[in-house]
């Protein structure tokens, strides 16, 4: 396989592995910077908002991925992750 294959509406998108590897980098991205900036990882709302704007102003990701991508993980899931990410960075010191 080339890719990742993803179905959105009608349509079927085949991401190169680049493509995966920069949504990827971008959610962890958005979720450790909102961590960082001091907000609530358990407002699960939030987090799922960040995510996706951030996913949305990526200009090199094919359009209509932001929408599958909060189409497909849960805020509640997002914000497991940003709590995971604030305990890491807590633990730190």
């Amino acid at each position: 396989k080339v890719g990742v294959e993803l179905h959105i509406g009608s349509a079927t998108l085949v991401l190169s592995f680049e493509f995966t590897g920069a949504v990827i980098t971008d959610v962890a991205g958005a979720l450790e910077n909102y961590v960082r900036n001091g907000n609530d990882p358990a407002d699960s709302l939030a987090v799922y908002q960040a995510v996706t704007l951030r996913l949305q102003r990526d200009r090199s990701l094919p359009q209509g991925l932001a929408a599958w991508v909060s189409g497909a993980v849960t805020p509640e899931e997002l914000s497991r992750i940003a709590q995971n990410i604030a305990a890491r960075l807590a633990s730190k010191g």
